[in-house]
């Protein structure tokens, strides 16, 4: 990682040039955010001091097909059956469930550097 910061909210931001072409490129931002969430946690602590994290990746580099420029990731439960997307809300009664997993899991952003036009373009 290039640079390791937290933002207002106390959540961990990780940002991270790449210059050339790593093949396991994806599994090391996953180490990294891992590595992230388990430091600022010391084990007995209560899970809900796990800190949220923000990985930017900076790519000058093919990662894959696509045409965008920006791309974004996070955990979804999808059912296996159903294709339905769980949506665990803390309203439902007796819910156990403090924080929703948007509040809670990674969020991965990928910059391909070589796909950028140079004009920043944020769909409708």
């Amino acid at each position: 990682m290039d640079i390791k910061a937290r933002n207002s909210k106390d959540e961990i931001i990780i940002v991270e040039v790449q210059n050339t072409r790593e093949i396991y490129y994806l599994e090391r931002i996953l180490f990294g955010v891992a590595k992230a969430i388990t430091e600022h946690i010391e084990l007995g602590n209560l899970y809900s001091g796990v800190k949220k994290v923000y990985s930017i990746s900076i790519l000058y580099f093919d990662i894959g097909k696509g045409e965008g420029y920006l791309y974004h990731g996070q955990n979804t439960f999808v059912g296996v059956h159903t294709g339905d997307f769980l949506e665990v809300t803390t309203k439902e009664k007796d819910a156990i469930v403090l924080k929703l997993p948007a509040e809670i899991f990674p969020e991965y952003f990928l910059i391909r550097v070589n796909e950028f036009n140079k004009v920043a373009v944020t769909p409708p």
